[in-house]
């Protein structure tokens, strides 16, 4: 393997390539596996906290759980794979069925993450312009129906690749889904951000507004300004694997420059998994409070346990 030119798919492997490209593989190798913990261990608090925390089993609180969990599949699988890969091309053997997963992992948790941010932005829009009939509209079956069937149908589409479909017309429906969702995102955060800034000022001029009232309405501008946060960081991650994607469908030329362009866009996207949960923790003091909680009483029942141990212990031993 280490003398022989390896082709698959879009990419054709060789030793020259391999030791053009090894500093870039060392470094996409430490960048990965650092990220693959931080991404891990972050997102895990959330989806534990969302699932045991009664209060925050909302509508709005699935969706982020469902985006956590693609943040966690990012630092459990999609790290690990591209580790994997990095490791076997340092040791001089090209593995095409590693590159293929790692690719298509890739391209499914970086749609799906912006699939699920759109949902959640849509599903802000509708908290801050229906009110009171948001309960009826907006259920947890619901959402969770939109977000299995979201998860399936991308699936189908990414697997249609290893099935034979060419990287071209692959990456062609990708960039086709990213533009639209793209501009759907910024339309509908427009559109939040007009109406929080209206209710902003309706805050300022009304002084008389019922507690209760005032309260619901804070939850929901806090909550839909934490998503816009959300949003422009995935584009910040995002925007270069965007460009990568392009340059490729245009000059259908995967050389030195395009592979080493490729791997930073696609590590820095894959960093956005361990900075969402840092900005849960920072805008979400639900979330924030329910992962404190959730390790205070991790550390309540283990002081307990050990309690009762001394005390077992002690009374063996005044019956000795």
């Amino acid at each position: 393997m280490e003398n022989e030119t390896v082709h698959c798919s879009f990419i054709i492997d060789s030793p020259l390539r391999r030791l053009r490209m090894f500093p870039t593989n060392v470094a996409m190798l430490v960048l990965n596996g650092v990220f693959c913990l931080t991404a891990t261990v972050q997102n895990m608090p959330v989806i534990a906290a969302i699932v045991k925390t009664p209060s925050l089993r909302t509508p709005s609180n699935v969706l982020l759980c469902s985006l956590a969990l693609t943040d966690l599949t990012v630092g459990c699988v999609v790290h690990p794979v591209f580790v994997a890969f990095k490791a076997r091309l340092l040791l001089g053997e090209f593995w095409c069925l590693l590159l293929l997963v790692k690719e298509g992992l890739l391209i499914y948790t970086g749609i799906l993450s912006m699939l699920i941010l759109l949902a959640i932005s849509l599903e802000r829009l509708i908290a801050l312009r229906l009110h009171l009939r948001y309960g009826v509209l907006i259920t947890i079956p619901r959402v969770l129906a939109v977000v299995i069937v979201t998860l399936l149908s991308w699936g189908l589409v990414v697997c249609t690749w290893p099935l034979g479909v060419s990287i071209n017309v692959v990456s062609s429906i990708s960039v086709a889904i990213m533009v639209v969702v793209a501009v759907a995102l910024v339309a509908v955060c427009a559109e939040i951000f007009r109406i929080l800034r209206r209710h902003q000022m309706v805050i300022w001029n009304q002084n008389k507004l019922q507690a209760e009232m005032f309260r619901s309405a804070s939850r929901r501008r806090k909550s839909a300004a934490a998503i816009l946060y959300v949003v422009i960081l995935f584009f910040v991650f995002y925007s270069l694997s965007a460009f990568a994607t392009i340059r490729f469908i245009f000059t259908q030329d995967f050389n030195i420059s395009q592979n080493i362009l490729w791997d930073i866009a696609e590590t820095l996207a894959l960093m956005n998994a361990s900075v969402n949960p840092i900005l849960y923790y920072w805008k979400m003091g639900n979330i924030r409070r329910a992962v404190r909680s959730l390790f205070c009483t991790s550390n309540q029942t283990h002081l307990a346990a050990n309690k009762r141990t001394d005390y077992s212990t002690t009374f063996k031993t005044f019956r000795f």
